[in-house]
């Protein structure tokens, strides 16, 4: 048989409550611990000692389920009657510091931040674009902040080194947005960011971040359009038509404009939109013999830029869900990138406009491109049909 005591003070300053919270404890273990078979647990009258607890036990095997690695109980009322309290490091007011700067800047923009409240894997937030008439437009990236002093070890004149974690270069770099890289530094008031998704895409073991790069709420457009350009002032559908008609060209060698590159680039019943340079080429030759011209096909550095216009001119009148994140990287190669696009809601009531000014039969000016092998006959057919929508819509 043994007799397994324990006498207790409590240290200066605990409550009566909790003396008494001490001693239930103590009573619990009694009744929890299966090698006790009996105990006494109370006060104990006199002495140095303000209570007490004795617990009977059979025999070393009973004794040895009571020891602290197996009576998890007694851990408990090592601490017990002592006021407890969750810590918060400085490290947690630190990483505060960057996202508090975030929102302050972002809401300065008068665009919204949106911080992660549940699971941060790896993303702290969005920012989200709203226009100058104060609509939100759906248009984001992610955002990612690192705050403290450490993260600017290794800095340079021009940039600030960023190591990221395996897991975050995969993460990151799947991302469906971009994913803003923010580090800040709030004693010696320093803000930067990168498009870190772009950067590890582009192979980037070590993401440079550079210091022109400065976060505030004059840069957060900057930051919202590193991937593709910003949504303008939507326009009625009459001056969209108008504008596409215009924007042309700047030379005779590749008769075109935005309206042509659209139409003809109709595809998936007009739910989708193509580009490519066969399609610019094919178009610009069908149009150089409708007009039976002395010039032949051109292609420059003035009309590179007309092309790439075009594509941007997609997004900012949000006429379809350009993929610029490839498009840019195959133009940065010096090379013009391909694409099926979908059309938004816009872009789709856009053909419908189009089509209900079109008065042609069978081949019709809103009508999907051909499959590919015909598609320079198929442009001669309908450069003529274009051409006529054109003329019913610049006098309407």
């Amino acid at each position: 048989m043994i007799f397994h005591i324990n006498r207790l003070t409590f240290k200066a300053g605990v409550s009566e409550d909790d003396k008494h919270r001490g001693i239930a404890l103590l009573r619990r273990q009694g009744e929890s611990i299966p090698g006790v078979k009996s105990f006494v647990v109370g006060p104990e009258l006199g002495g140095d000692f303000e209570g007490g607890a004795v617990f009977v036990i059979d025999d070393l095997d009973g004794y040895s389920v009571q020891t602290p690695d197996f009576w998890p109980p007694r851990k408990l009322g090592d601490t017990e009657g002592m006021t407890q309290l969750p810590s918060v490091g400085n490290q947690t007011f630190t990483e505060r510091e960057g996202i508090i700067h975030i929102a302050r800047e972002v809401n300065r923009a008068r665009c919204v931040w949106r911080e992660t409240v549940s699971v941060d894997v790896g993303i702290d937030g969005q920012i989200e674009y709203v226009n100058d008439d104060g609509q939100a437009t759906g248009r984001m990236v992610f955002v990612q902040v690192k705050s403290g002093v450490s993260y600017f070890k290794g800095a340079t004149t021009d940039s600030v080194p960023f190591y990221p974690s395996a897991k975050h270069k995969s993460y990151w770099e799947r991302a469906p947005l971009p994913v803003i890289l923010v580090l800040h530094d709030e004693m010696a008031a320093e803000t930067f960011w990168v498009d870190a998704r772009d950067a590890l895409r582009r192979g980037e073991e070590i993401i440079q971040v550079p210091k022109v790069n400065v976060f505030n709420a004059g840069s957060v457009r900057s930051v919202l359009s590193t991937n593709e350009p910003l949504p303008v002032q939507p326009m009625p559908m009459s001056s969209l038509a108008q504008t596409t008609m215009g924007r042309t060209s700047p030379s005779a060698g590749l008769p075109v404009d935005f309206l042509d590159l659209f139409l003809h680039g109709l595809m998936n019943l007009g739910r989708s939109v193509y580009f490519g340079m066969d399609l610019v080429v094919d178009v610009a030759r069908a149009k150089l013999d409708y007009a039976d011209s002395e010039f032949g096909l051109g292609l420059g550095a003035p009309e590179y830029d007309f092309i790439r216009d075009y594509v941007l001119f997609l997004a900012e009148q949000d006429l379809a869900r350009v993929d610029f994140d490839e498009f840019n990287r195959e133009w940065d190669r010096g090379l013009v990138g391909r694409f099926m696009a979908p059309l938004t809601i816009r872009g789709r009531s856009f053909t419908v406009f189009l089509n209900a000014v079109d008065d042609s039969d069978q081949v019709r000016a809103v009508q999907d491109k051909a499959f590919s092998g015909i598609e320079a006959f198929e442009s001669l057919r309908r450069v003529p049909v274009v051409e006529k929508l054109k003329a019913r819509l610049a006098s309407s």
